[in-house]
């Protein structure tokens, strides 16, 4: 739990390295015995990571990959469960119970691909004092 806590702080702000600093303008004057002007942010090396959203049906479902140069459809075949009744028939010996249909249905699913485009300049590359290039990989785009 507290791990829990603990990252939600982080997530919105709030932690053991946070530190809160009163800022003030440089020849402006201030309060009698204000030392604003000497303080400064303090830059903390650790980069904050955005919450995100982590789908959970992708587990239940079959991956079935699709040959090259084929298509961007692909077909799928289920059968259907059998019906069953509420009261049930009993079986005699000798008859033969009457029988019963299977169903079978077809499912069209077509690939697509999506992403996005990131622009970085060289210039944020080398100054950047974390790893921009790196990390952009994994920030989600807001929904919009």
């Amino acid at each position: 739990m507290n791990y829990f806590l603990s990252l939600v702080g982080t997530l919105l702000g709030v932690g053991t390295d946070v530190v809160t600093v009163i800022t003030g303008a440089t020849g402006v004057p201030g309060p009698a015995g204000s030392l604003s002007s000497d303080q400064q942010t303090y830059f903390s090396a650790k980069l904050l990571e955005v919450a995100v959203l982590f789908t959970v049906l992708d587990q239940f479902g079959d991956k079935d990959p699709i040959p090259s140069n084929s298509s961007k459809t692909i077909q799928f075949n289920r059968l259907e469960k059998l019906t069953t009744s509420l009261t049930p028939t009993q079986l005699a010996e000798g008859i033969q119970p009457d029988a019963i249909g299977m169903q079978m249905s077809q499912f069209t699913a077509v690939a697509e691909q999506y992403g996005l485009l990131i622009r970085l300049s060289d210039l944020s590359e080398l100054t950047s004092k974390h790893d921009v290039v790196g990390r952009a990989l994994y920030v989600p785009p807001t929904r919009g």
